[in-house]
């Protein structure tokens, strides 16, 4: 099985409860893993914590980051740092270009170790900002700086210079990236672990809503727009009388799975996603798990036989 995990500040910690319960199950062997932001953050601690000590030594890092996490944010409320961003640049609110980040994944992950010898395959997703698009690291390319430009919110974070690009968070444009996972591992089976809702009912109403409502949308639009294009590719595979192309056949065994937040993970606001406090790292954690647990429970069986995430409703808002 592959793995695609989705950013969204701390709600990291979610994904955290989400691996943790996957990595407890001797039947799930990870063949590729992708992720954006937070989600490449838990990417790399799941490969690194892989090649240190197998699904113990991933659970472990996993754990390690997270609680160190307490300690190493910043420890103004959420609130406020979201009110003065709306007022001051990065280069204002941080002039010193402090990222707590940068020492804890320094000190915790080997990144020679880990290009070196990975044994999975890892995607980390980042944005161009010259350029507006994607960039993708690969495992080989996968460096502190990428992680770092993986997870430079724009409007808290000062741009992250890798070369001669210039990078925002992974986020904006592969949240998280798919098609790697499709074209360049080999597992038949994709689980997505969502950090935003698929769909809200009502209309947002007040500033806060309709702000939230925006920002969900603009982290979650070219999730669905790489899992329409992956449903049509898919489709058109399996309407072919033969499938003599090594990608035609691929597409055919393709199985899509989705864990999503749970209701009250859900109904958090945006600035929940800036808090690191232990209480609330640990409930995002323990809701993880437990959603992981009731997937496994309801769709395990359906590994490598047929894909649970309706990729029907993905069709219907396609083109004709």
């Amino acid at each position: 099985m592959s793995l695609a995990l989705q950013g969204g500040g701390s709600h990291g910690a979610f994904t955290w409860g989400v691996l943790d319960r996957l990595l407890e199950d001797p039947r799930i062997v990870l063949d590729g893993v992708s992720g954006a932001s937070a989600g490449a953050v838990n990417a790399v601690l799941v490969a690194h914590g892989l090649l240190q000590g197998g699904p113990a030594g991933a659970r472990g890092a996993l754990r390690e980051f997270w609680q160190g996490a307490v300690s190493a944010m910043p420890s103004a409320p959420a609130e406020t740092l979201l009110s003065l961003a709306r007022f001051l640049a990065p280069s204002q609110l941080n002039p010193f270009n402090l990222n707590p980040l940068r020492e804890i994944l320094s000190r915790q992950i080997d990144f020679q170790a880990l290009q070196a010898g990975s044994a999975v395959r890892l995607f980390i997703s980042a944005t161009d900002v010259f350029s507006g698009m994607a960039r993708i690291f690969g495992t080989r390319e996968i460096t502190l700086q990428a992680l770092l430009a993986s997870t430079c919110l724009p409007s808290l974070n000062q741009a992250v210079s890798i070369g001669d690009s210039t990078y925002w968070d992974g986020g904006l444009t592969a949240n998280p990236p798919l098609r790697p996972l499709v074209y360049q591992c080999d597992a038949d089976d994709i689980l997505i672990v969502r950090l935003q809702p698929e769909s809200r009912p009502g209309i947002p109403r007040t500033v806060e809503e309709i702000s939230s409502r925006f920002n969900e949308i603009s982290f979650s639009s070219t999730l669905h727009s790489e899992i329409q294009g992956i449903a049509l590719a898919k489709r058109a595979a399996e309407r072919r009388s033969f499938a003599f192309g090594r990608l035609e056949r691929r597409l055919r065994r393709l199985n899509l799975h989705a864990i999503g937040p749970t209701a009250s993970v859900a109904l958090m606001d945006v600035a929940s996603r800036l808090k690191t406090d232990a209480r609330h790292l640990e409930l995002l954690h323990s809701e993880g798990r437990a959603q992981a647990s009731a997937w496994l429970a309801a769709h395990f069986d359906n590994i490598g036989v047929r894909s649970t995430l309706p990729l029907a409703r993905h069709l219907r808002l396609a083109p004709a």
